[in-house]
């Protein structure tokens, strides 16, 4: 008898330490938000109710194993999330009382460190430079709006010299780009090298040309990669999304190789570049999703529900594209598979989810 208790002994540790495992790897898959190696991932902003209060934070879903983890877990708001373009960083701004403050966490939302700066008006959405190294923000703090950049690293601001709006960065992070209108309506591009900020000479925007008279109503947007940019012209009461092939990274027109009208549109958007620069999707219409092979010139068109699609991001991989959409009232987060022209929303249950935002492969 105990000879044969024994051996069931010996046949049970092995399986019990195997389920050990098991249930370990499990436990941690949830709780990091991934099993590695890791599927596609994205960060949203969720609100979250309880008895005594009501806040939204930011979660972490990894899409291909429905896994996921709160990364944020205080009081207020935490919202519009982005990742850095390396994959390894989140920015997020959180609002407590009357003032934004914003925060940097890594990739599963440890090493939170506030960064130095606040305010009371968000004036337009914040963008990390490409090589991930600074934060470009146009903000108002009390009653005062200004633009700024600051680096990622060491939290040093600098404050731009005039408030710009919307800006965009080049694709070498070297400069700061703007677009303003002239009284007749046309717009102009207008540019300034942040090296200013170290160096002796003053900073200021000087008018950019190397587009020259081409691109009227500009909107100007650059390739994941540098290497390509689109544009709007208008053309004969027609406008026109263009893309140009450039030859190197300096803002001169001696850089456009070439350029060549790839869709008409009818009325201005902005073109969602895919990761690998091969692919635009923009919104055609209120109940279509336009995708654009460049290399072989195909297009593709997607037909979803009525409700003006607001595109977000394309994941990673090309196969999805993210996409707000205003069904009944209501402003929910769909996907759009590109492979099988499926759409369907983040979530099978209406969640109020917002900021969706996909995480790029680490460089």
């Amino acid at each position: 008898m105990i000879q044969a208790d024994l051996i069931i002994q010996r046949l049970i540790r092995p399986l019990l330490f195997i389920w050990l495992v098991i249930a370990g790897s499990v436990g941690l898959a949830i709780g990091v938000g991934y099993l590695l190696p890791s599927g596609d991932e994205m960060t949203y902003a969720n609100i979250f109710d309880s008895k005594r209060s009501s806040s939204v934070n930011i979660f972490l879903r990894d899409m291909s194993r429905g896994l996921e983890k709160r990364l944020t877990h205080d009081s207020g708001t935490n919202a519009l999330a982005k990742w850095s373009p390396d994959g390894t960083q989140i920015a997020y701004l959180a609002l407590n009382g009357s003032k934004f403050h914003v925060y940097l966490m890594d990739a599963v939302g440890g090493n939170k460190r506030q960064l130095g700066v606040e305010f009371t008006t968000f004036d337009s959405s914040y963008l990390w430079s490409p090589d991930s190294q600074w934060i470009l923000f146009s903000i108002t703090d009390k009653g005062v709006p200004q633009s700024l950049i600051v680096n990622a690293r060491t939290g040093e601001k600098y404050q731009l010299p005039q408030t710009i709006g919307a800006g965009m960065w080049s694709p070498d992070s070297q400069n700061i780009i703007y677009q303003a209108s002239t009284e007749n309506g046309i717009s102009h591009l207008y540019g300034m090298n942040i090296e200013c900020f170290t160096q002796s000479y003053p900073c200021q925007f000087s008018e950019l040309d190397f587009l020259g008279d081409s691109a009227n109503e500009i909107k100007l947007v650059w390739s994941p990669d540098g290497k390509k940019l689109t544009y709007t012209q208008y053309d004969d009461d027609q406008s026109k999304l263009v893309v140009a092939m450039l030859g190197c990274m300096e803002l001169k027109a001696s850089c456009i190789q070439n350029k060549k009208s790839v869709a008409d549109i009818s009325y201005l958007v902005t073109p969602l570049w895919s990761a690998d620069s091969q692919q635009l999707a923009f919104a055609a219409s209120q109940t279509e999703i336009r995708i654009i092979q460049l290399e072989s010139g195909s297009t593709r068109s997607y037909n979803i529900a009525e409700g003006v699609p607001a595109l977000q991001n394309w994941s990673p991989d090309g196969h999805f594209i993210t996409y707000f959409s205003n069904q009944n009232g209501n402003a929910t987060i769909f996907i759009l598979d590109t492979m099988s022209g499926e759409t369907y929303p983040l979530f099978k249950y209406q969640v109020m989810a917002i900021s969706p935002s996909w995480r790029p492969n680490p460089h």
